[in-house]
Formats: structure tokens, C-alpha cells, sequence
């Protein structure tokens, strides 16, 4: 196979492996006389030519790397290793079955609908792996031939839905990997044979439904994951005699009984690792538990469902970690409260703390824990560097989400700088978060992410007082999200923090909070326009009172604007400042006065719109621009006189001239307006004092307050036309003295939208009569729907049927007092 190695590694293995190793590039001009060579790395198909007509007979290992037609049929016989995992995807040829003296096939992603016979002729081979082959569906029953087998790697197979029995007679088998193998729903009565099986890999099997009563003769087992079976339903009677078994994971596994089989688990002494994570029925943990005298971690994350717990753990010597990640707070609080010994910890969350004698602190021991996710706190409390770097978190190879956090205010023993440096992670890692940081500059580890974290998606750097300047995040290749929070002497958000060209590639999330000296934010990188975040979807700006956006907007899709009043205010150059991504919109807390809200004439793609805590009597002045806005949601505290389509059929309502008309008839394309917590609005609809219920809030909502607080576009007729048309039915009812006062007639109006011609029938109506009825206007409405009623009975009996009654709103899901009108 294909190792990578260090530099100098390398070279002293070349060194020593001397005139045996050959690499051979096709593209390259081959010429070697050397017959003796053992071991060859081919990197392509022209150069296997070569390698193959030598005929080198003391060829031991070949690795080829793009060769899409592999000769097999040239090569020695007494080849012991043939990788072929660079090769694209293709079929083996029959030919690899002369292949006698063959220990070692790696061919993944192979295109056979099953094992082919040919590999199973090959009498000395050790290990298998046909990973990725998705085409796979069973094993041929002559795969009892390869008796020697050790090592069988059918990973990926997502085909792969049934295995012989002729598997149990593999019997020197040890490891034996099914990892997503999805349409596997059983393994075999044989598996219990397998005495050898030291390690086997179920993750992911989806469609698993249940074990073999056999599974409990495989005493020799250590290894077990069966995490994200779903359909496993429950655990063989048998599996409480796996009594070699050290590693069990059962996470994701939601309908498996835990109820039942959690005794049946703790009955496995020499467990070491048990993971019980994000299964839904696990409701209790038993004090059995306590049997697991070897057990080290124990993963309870996300069981918040968990109701008993034992009051001790007296029996479990050996426990140091239980991860309580999103358990419940009643959890979390009896699982601290279960600590017998003062060295067991509870993850992801670590807590340094100095011990008795101030001369060194815990966090040593972080140096044997392997958790998937960490969070160290109160960094301060280190004592010495050589405690933070003997934890080697750089080693953690599994460590994807890592936290290191500083209380800003308190003292410390070891400089941060220097403590951020030795803890480094590693590679793979996926989050950091760095929160209390007193440091002026940051380590070489941070300052080169670009080149040593490649696979980090989110940043979050908190409470940093002494921050000015930011490491280069933007050549992070892999980041899509990004937060900068409390950061109090952050001025400027320039050029530098992208490292270069090509910047912030695939963030998708930005932002920035509590920045409240943060001045500007240069939002293009180059002369040539090219935006910091050219592929931005989400931007969030909170609590930036001081911040501007220099030359122009930046590119996104949406917004949320919250107490940063200068964004809202600040006028840009015509053309090239106008924003065509972004959609959608949210501001809040923004206390300038409607004429100054500028922000809007530079939107003009803008469809959602949605203002919360607005203060003012008036809509903002430059609403006028947002000729595509489809929807507008405003919240508002303030008694307002002026506040569009609510006030207007309020208007319409109680006959109020002083309620005015909504104030931009521009907003041709708009389709839904909702209007919440106005308060005069609602207690004049409150004074009505008829069909008053609680909705899911638990407060008071009248007819008025659910019909009208949410305005829905229906078919072709705008809204704006809509509002207009109903004004002008009111007012013309009033100059004839009389109102739409009653509920019946205006959910008939709602429920209708009244054009020209009906409207001037009602007025008809109301000059033949003294006071318009119900029934003359809704035989009317009913006559326009092509339908008609014979008598007045009719009419109370269809009223009643509607959706308006009193029961219908019992347990509803009305939020913030808004219903679609239909």
C-alpha cells in the first residue's frame, strides 16, 4: 500500500531498501537494468508495460496509481502484495487467480455485482478489501476456500444485502469491516463460528434489523460498532455473553429497547468504551452499571430522556470520562453529583482547576482521552507549559470540535501566547471556538490555518479585549461559517484578515456581534471588485452601533440587521453600491427617524422584508424602492396612528377618518402583510368584547386580531389595490350612515375581496334600504359565486359552518396573534 511518511523518514528508508524499490512514471522515459528491485510503485498504465516485460521474478509488492487496464497476467507469481487502490473503478480480470502466492488485495471500488470466484482461488490471501464496491451484492459460497483470511474490508457496499453461510468457516478471521453496508438487514447463524473475530465494524448498517442468536459465541470479540442502526430492535439473548467484548457503540440506534437490553449491556465486565448516545429509549441508567468495574468513558450525549440515574457509581474504579452533551440539566446536575472520586470527568466540558498545593493543575488528565469533542474552560488555572503540551492535543486524531476558553478578567500563572501555542489540534479538526483570549497576537499554529487546519468549516472567536488584529482566516479553504464576538478594540475589518486572493471561498455564514468599536468593513479585496465574501448567504450584524460598509454592500442573500444604525443609514455612490442578492431582510432595534432610513434605496431585489421594535409613527420613506418586496412583517410597541393595512380595515371597521390609507402605493408586488403587538390597535379590538380565546401564548385574541393582523395576496387582484378598494367601501357606507361594524360582513368582505362591480351593487343596496342587512349583502356574495339562498335560515346555518367558530380556534397554532386569511 501507499504510505506517507516525513522527509527524512522517506529518505532513510530509501536508503536502506537500496536498488529494490522501483518507482516507474509512464510519462516519463523508463530505463532500469536492474532485475533485482522487490517492491514498485507504477503511476500509470503506459509505465506497467515495462515493469510487467522485465518479468522481475523477485516482484514482492506492486502498487499501481492511474491505470485504468491492469495486466495482471505478466506478472511474477510470487507477488505477495497488489494495491490497486488508485486505479479507477473497473473489474478485476480473471487473471489475478494465478496469482498464488498473493497475501494482500486492496481493490476498492470495483464495478462486480459480487466477490468474483477468481479472488476466492487465491489460497494464501490474508486481506481483503473491495471497499466502495456498490455494485456488491452477496458473497460466493466459496469464499470458504480462503481460509487464511484475516482481514476483510466490505465498507461501502450499498448493495450488499445478504452474506452465505459458508462466511462462518472463515475461521482465523479477526477483523471484519461492514460499515454502511445499508441493505444488509441480517449477518448470517454462521457468524458464530467466527471464534477468532477480534473486531467488527456494523456503522451505519441502516437496515439491520436484527442479530443472530449465534452472536454470543463470538467470546473472543473486543470490538463492536452498531452505531446509526436504526431498525435494530433490540439485542439477542446471547449478547450478554460476550465476554471479551471492551469497545461497544450504540449511538443512533433509535429503536433499539434499551429498556430491556440495557441490563443485558451491563453485563459485559470488561467493557471499556460504551457509547449509549442519541438512543431515544434509553429512560434510565441501572444501578448494574456499577458491574462495569473497566469501563473508562461512557457516552450519555443527547439522552435527555434519561429520568433515573444511580445516586452513586461506587463500583466503576476505572470510569474518567461520561459525556453529558445535550442531556438534560437534572441529568447533568446527578451525574456531577454521582462523582465519587474527585478525577472522573464529565465531557465534552473540562474545567481546569489548580490542585491543593497551586503547583499544578488538572488538566493532565486530558492526556489519555480521546473525545470527539472538547471544551476546556478556565484555561488560567495551567500552571506550566509542559502541562498543556504533555496533553498533545495535536494527537487527538478524532477531535473535531474543540473550545479553549479564558475567564479575560482573572489572573494568570502562564502567559496565554505562550499556552495557546502548545495546544495546538490536529489536522482533522472541524470547529474551534477561542473565547477569553488576553494574548495581543496569536501563535504560529492560528496564523497558519490555511496550511495545518485544512478542514475547519466554523471559527467563533469570543471575548478577546486585546484583539486588533485577526489572523487570515479567508484562506481557509473549507470554512463556511464565521463569528466575531466582544471584541473591544476592534476597529477594522480590512484586506489583511483575507490573506490574499481567492478568499472566503465557501463561507456561508458571518457574523458579527457586539463589536462596538468596529469603524468599517472593507467589503471588496481588489481593485478589480472582487467581494471578501463572494458566496455569502447569511450575514448578521448585531450591536455594532459604529460600523460602516466601505465602498458598497456586500454580496448576500440574507440579512439580519440588529441595533447598527449607521448600516441603516449610511448613503452609497449610485450603480455599483446596489445589492442584487439580497432577498431577504430582518432589522431590529433601529431607532432612526423614517426619513433617514437610507438602506432600502440600494435593495432593490429585495422580497422579504421584516422590522422588529420599530418606534415611529411612520413607515420608513424609502419603502418606496422596494418594488419586488412580496412580504412585510412590521412588530411595533408604539401606539401608532399611521400604520398601514391593519389600521386601514380597522378604519373600515369603526368608521375612524384619522386612521390613514397605507402610505406606498409602489409596493405593487407585495403579497402578504402581517402586523403584530400594536397595542392600540389591539385594545380597540379588545373594546368589542365578543369572541374573545386564549391562544397557544396564552393571551387574549379577538376575531379582529386573528382576521386582520396577517394579509394574504389572493389570485390575481393586488393587494394594494385590495386595501384601497375596501377603504373606499367603507367610507362610502359612512357618508351613507352606515359601517361595516359587524363581524358577519367584514369576514364576508375578506373572504370575497369586493371588485368595482360588486362594490357598486352594495352601494345600490344601502340607498334602497335604511341599514344594510346580512342577508342582502351575503345573498349578493353568493350570487357572485354562482350559487344562491332561498331564505334567511340559510344564511345562519352557513355562517355557523364557517371557520370562524368558536371551537376552531381552541389549540391552534396561532403565533403572535396572526392568521392567514383564506
Amino acid at each position: 500500500m501507499l504510505l506517507r511518511m516525513h522527509d527524512l523518514m522517506h529518505d532513510l528508508g530509501r536508503s536502506v531498501i537500496g536498488d529494490e524499490l522501483l518507482l516507474v512514471d509512464g510519462e516519463k522515459e523508463y530505463n532500469s537494468s536492474n532485475h533485482n528491485y522487490r517492491y514498485a510503485l507504477v503511476l500509470n498504465h503506459e509505465a506497467q508495460m515495462a515493469v510487467c516485460n522485465d518479468e522481475p521474478a523477485k516482484l514482492r509488492a506492486l502498487h499501481f496509481s492511474e491505470c485504468p487496464e491492469i495486466q495482471l497476467s505478466l506478472l511474477s507469481k510470487s507477488l505477495r502484495i497488489l494495491d490497486l487502490g488508485k486505479c479507477p473503478k473497473g473489474n478485476l480480470p480473471a487473471s489475478i487467480g494465478k496469482l498464488k502466492q498473493l497475501r494482500y488485495l486492496s481493490a476498492p471500488d470495483m464495478l462486480h455485482e459480487k466477490v468474483p470466484e477468481h479472488v476466492t482461488s487465491l489460497p494464501k490471501l490474508i486481506h481483503l478489501n473491495m471497499s466502495g464496491s456498490i455494485k456488491i451484492s452477496t458473497l460466493p459460497d466459496s469464499v470458504e476456500k480462503l481460509r487464511n483470511l484475516l482481514h476483510v474490508d466490505l465498507s461501502g457496499c450499498c448493495n450488499l444485502c445478504s452474506l452465505p453461510e459458508s462466511l462462518g468457516d472463515l475461521m482465523n478471521l479477526s477483523h471484519l469491516n461492514l460499515s454502511n453496508c445499508s441493505l444488509l438487514n441480517t449477518l448470517p447463524k454462521s457468524v458464530g463460528k467466527l471464534r477468532s473475530l477480534l473486531h467488527l465494524d456494523l456503522c451505519g448498517c441502516s437496515g439491520l434489523c436484527s442479530l443472530p442468536e449465534s452472536f454470543g459465541e463470538l467470546v473472543n470479540l473486543s470490538y463492536l460498532d452498531l452505531k446509526n442502526c436504526y431498525d435494530l430492535s433490540s439485542l439477542p439473548k446471547s449478547f450478554g455473553r460476550l465476554c471479551g467484548l471492551q469497545y461497544l457503540n450504540l449511538s443512533g440506534c433509535l429503536k433499539l429497547n434499551l429498556k430491556v437490553d440495557i441490563e443485558t449491556v451491563c453485563c459485559l465486565t470488561k467493557l471499556q468504551y460504551l457509547n449509549l448516545s442519541h438512543c431515544p429509549s434509553l429512560m434510565h441508567i441501572p444501578e448494574s452499571v456499577n458491574n462495569l468495574k473497566n469501563l473508562h468513558t461512557l457516552d450519555l450525549s443527547r439522552c435527555d430522556w434519561i429520568e433515573r440515574f444511580p445516586k452513586r457509581l461506587c463500583g466503576m474504579a476505572s470510569l474518567k470520562f461520561v459525556l453529558i452533551q445535550g442531556c438534560s440539566p437534572w441529568l447533568q446536575q446527578r451525574v456531577r453529583e454521582s462523582q465519587f472520586k474527585n478525577d472522573m470527568l464529565t465531557l465534552p466540558k473540562f474545567i481546569v482547576e489548580r490542585t491543593a498545593s497551586g503547583v499544578s493543575s488538572n488538566i493532565s488528565l486530558l492526556q489519555t482521552v480521546r473525545p470527539g469533542e472538547l471544551e476546556i474552560e478556565c484555561l488560567e488555572n495551567v500552571t506550566s507549559i509542559e502541562e498543556a503540551a504533555a496533553v498533545n492535543l495535536a494527537d487527538k486524531s478524532v477531535l473535531v470540535k474543540l473550545v479553549l476558553a479564558w475567564t479575560p478578567t482573572v489572573g494568570r500563572v502562564v502567559e496565554d501566547e505562550g499556552l495557546l501555542r502548545e495546544l495546538k489540534p490536529p489536522g482533522n479538526l472541524k470547529i474551534l471556538k477561542v473565547q477569553g483570549y488576553m494574548g495581543t497576537s496569536f501563535s504560529g499554529w492560528i496564523m497558519n490555518m490555511a496550511s495545518c487546519l485544512l478542514h475547519l468549516v466554523c471559527i467563533e472567536m469570543v471575548d478577546l479585549p486585546r484583539c486588533e488584529h485577526l489572523p487570515p482566516f479567508g484562506q481557509l479553504q473549507n470554512l463556511e461559517q464565521l463569528t466575531l464576538k466582544r471584541m473591544p478594540i476592534f476597529r477594522k475589518l480590512g484586506t489583511e484578515f483575507c490573506g490574499g486572493s481567492g478568499a472566503f471561498q465557501k463561507l456561508r455564514e458571518f457574523t458579527l456581534i457586539d463589536l462596538e468599536t468596529l469603524e468599517e468593513w472593507v467589503t471588496k479585496v481588489s481593485a478589480n471588485g472582487e467581494f471578501m465574501f463572494p458566496n455569502l448567504h447569511k450575514l448578521e450584524i448585531c450591536r455594532c452601533p459604529r460600523l460602516r460598509l466601505k465602498p458598497c454592500l456586500p454580496r448576500a442573500i440574507e440579512w439580519r440587521i440588529q441595533a447598527s444604525d449607521e448600516i441603516i443609514a449610511t448613503k452609497y455612490a449610485a450603480g455599483s453600491s446596489f445589492s442584487l442578492t439580497l432577498s431577504k431582510l430582518h432589522v431590529a432595534d433601529c431607532h432612526l427617524q423614517p426619513k433617514r432610513w437610507a438602506l432600502f434605496e440600494y435593495l432593490p431585489a429585495l422580497e422579504i422584508l421584516e422590522i422588529s421594535n420599530y418606534q415611529n409613527e411612520k413607515l420608513p420613506d424609502s419603502l418606496v424602492f422596494l418594488v419586488l418586496l412580496r412580504s412585510l412583517k412590521i412588530d411595533s410597541d408604539n401606539n401608532l396612528e399611521q400604520l398601514c393595512d391593519w389600521l386601514v380595515f380597522l378604519s373600515a371597521i369603526s368608521s375612524d377618518q384619522g386612521l390613514a390609507v397605507f402610505p406606498s402605493p409602489n409596493l405593487t408586488a407585495l403579497e402578504n402583510l402581517e402586523i403584530s403587538r400594536n397595542d392600540e390597535s389591539q385594545s380597540w379590538c379588545k373594546m368589542q368584547g365578543r369572541w374573545t380565546f386564549q391562544n397557544v401564548k396564552n393571551k387574549p385574541t379577538t376575531f379582529f386580531e386573528r382576521e386582520l393582523a396577517n394579509i394574504r395576496k389572493k389570485g390575481d387582484q393586488s393587494l394594494i389595490s385590495y386595501i384601497s378598494a375596501v377603504k373606499q367601501l367603507a367610507d362610502t357606507l359612512t357618508a351613507f350612515g352606515h359601517t361595516l361594524r359587524h363581524e358577519e360582513i367584514i369576514r364576508l368582505i375578506l373572504k370575497h375581496r369586493l371588485g368595482l362591480e360588486d362594490r357598486t351593487v352594495i352601494m345600490s343596496i344601502t340607498r334602497r334600504c335604511d341599514d344594510i342587512t346580512l342577508n342582502d349583502l351575503y345573498a349578493h356574495l353568493r350570487h357572485v359565486d354562482g350559487s344562491s339562498l332561498s331564505d334567511k335560515s340559510q344564511v345562519s346555518d352557513d355562517i355557523e359552518f364557517t371557520d370562524f367558530d368558536n371551537e376552531s380556534y381552541h389549540g391552534s397554532d396561532c403565533m403572535d396573534q396572526q392568521i392567514t386569511l383564506r
